[in-house]
């Protein structure tokens, strides 16, 4: 179960949220939730393997406003902003969270078994 403060800092309020773990959780810790009739992808990063998620974060928020100018057709999901505006939360001893929209019937690859994938 996540910690209140972060649902907070995206403005969801936990007594309205289901969260429930979600994939295999390879890297990063993720959670699928869901209020009343939106689903959010929340992720902790791995900051042992991710040493500076500000850093992605930044990248990510870049390569989405390109995308956005140049090709705004292009679905590309981009982390959802805190109610302060910024792409990640930290919780002394909890770590880095991100929260971004669900995409319905999208999947990852945690093992690639064919040269297709």
């Amino acid at each position: 179960m996540m910690p209140k403060p972060i649902l907070e800092q995206y403005g969801l309020n936990k007594q309205n949220v289901v969260i429930t773990a979600f994939g295999s959780g390879l890297i990063n810790h993720t959670w699928l939730v869901t209020d009343q009739n939106k689903e959010y992808i929340l992720q902790r990063i791995n900051n042992q393997i991710f040493t500076r998620p500000e850093d992605i974060a930044s990248n990510i928020d870049i390569l989405g406003k390109y995308l956005s100018e140049h090709y705004p057709d292009y679905l590309f999901v981009k982390p959802v902003k805190t109610i302060n505006g910024q792409d990640l939360v930290y919780l002394e001893a909890q770590g880095y969270f991100r929260l971004s929209p669900f995409v319905p019937n999208s999947h990852t690859i945690d093992v690639v078994t064919n040269p297709s994938q």
